[in-house]
């Protein structure tokens, strides 16, 4: 543990290294025993939460497990009901383990969400005792964390950034296959981590869709140019007479279905749990409701273009629907032209 202990850092500063500082806590970026000793810490927090959080934590529903927290790299989201007494359990928890491995509770980035149904002191009694930064959305991961139906100006961003690559390569002379080459590799590839975690509105994904048409036939100056080829054309692959691009409306579903198929392979994984808890095995028939959560909508459509391409390998068949399940040919009994009476099967 020496060289974690005593760690020394010079800092190159107008070209003259700085004297040596002595790291009195936290991790040290790029170290190879930066991940280990982070894995240890937070093994230590998830089992102080489990020791003395117990009545911390939140359920999706009556039969799911009970949630507190989860893990990821240095950031932590903890889950719990906003009272003063859980507020002064949860600090104490943080504390003790601050004490225990000599880190920090970053205050300025630190930020807490309140349910809408709070009243106003409820929230500044909590607020008071954690000290953290009340906000009305956060981000985890790169994913928005909203109490509220995304809209159009929450991803506004995804806009804001293709405008940006399009401002930067604006006065340059590119050719058509370059362009091409620049649509395909960089801006049809900007939208695909918020398509495949949250449910971008549908105009956000055309007006992108147009961005990239613009940019291919329209000149340097921003003059309008007749669009020779359909961007359904372009879309295609080379042989059939496209060039291999794709829309990013169309692609939007395919990319959820990453995400269902990885919840379907993993039933002991703690999405599986919570989600087959709440509605049950049959991810396939499950429908959409006027309250169903953003994530919800986004595994149900994933299942929704995931279904078309599995086919049931029959061992038992107790797990198989014999009219709705795609297990003889493509297709399944409820959609054959058949004489029979299917749904008296």
């Amino acid at each position: 543990m020496e060289c974690v202990k005593d760690a020394r850092f010079s800092f190159i500063i107008n070209g003259k290294a700085s004297r040596w500082i002595t790291a009195a806590n936290g991790f040290r970026q790029g170290c190879p025993f930066s991940p280990y000793l982070y894995i240890l810490c937070s093994q230590l927090f998830s089992l102080a939460m489990a020791q003395d959080g117990q009545d911390l934590g939140i359920q999706i529903s009556k039969r799911s497990q009970n949630i507190s927290h989860l893990l990821y790299a240095d950031d932590v989201l903890i889950f719990s009901h906003a009272t003063k007494n859980l507020a002064n359990k949860l600090r104490s928890i943080v504390t003790n383990f601050c004490n225990w491995t000599s880190l920090k509770v970053n205050n300025a980035k630190s930020q807490i969400i309140f349910s809408k149904s709070m009243e106003r002191t409820e929230k500044s009694q909590v607020n008071r005792i954690l000290n953290f930064r009340t906000v009305n959305e956060l981000q985890y991961l790169g994913v928005q964390l909203l109490l509220r139906k995304p809209m159009r100006a929450d991803f506004q961003f995804l806009i804001d950034n293709v405008l940006h690559k399009l401002n930067s390569w604006g006065g340059k002379c590119l050719s058509l296959a370059g362009k091409l080459l620049l649509v395909k590799a960089s801006l049809l590839s900007l939208p695909n981590f918020s398509s495949t975690h949250n449910m971008v509105p549908k105009k956000v994904l055309l007006e992108i869709d147009k961005c990239c048409r613009d940019f291919i036939w329209n000149k340097r100056n921003g003059k309008k140019e007749i669009h020779y080829v359909a961007w359904n054309t372009l879309c295609k692959s080379t042989d059939k007479g496209g060039r291999n691009l794709h829309s990013v409306v169309d692609r939007a579903g395919p990319l959820k279905a990453r995400l269902t198929w990885r919840m379907i392979q993993e039933p002991e994984s703690l999405l599986s749990r919570v989600v087959t808890t709440k509605n049950g095995n049959d991810v396939w028939n499950i429908k959409n409701k006027r309250n169903t959560s953003v994530a919800g909508k986004v595994l149900t459509e994933g299942a929704r273009y995931l279904k078309p391409l599995l086919r049931w390998r029959i061992a038992n068949g107790r797990s198989i629907d014999v009219v709705n399940d795609v297990w003889l040919l493509d297709k399944s009994f409820s959609e054959w032209p058949i004489m029979a009476d299917c749904l008296g099967l």
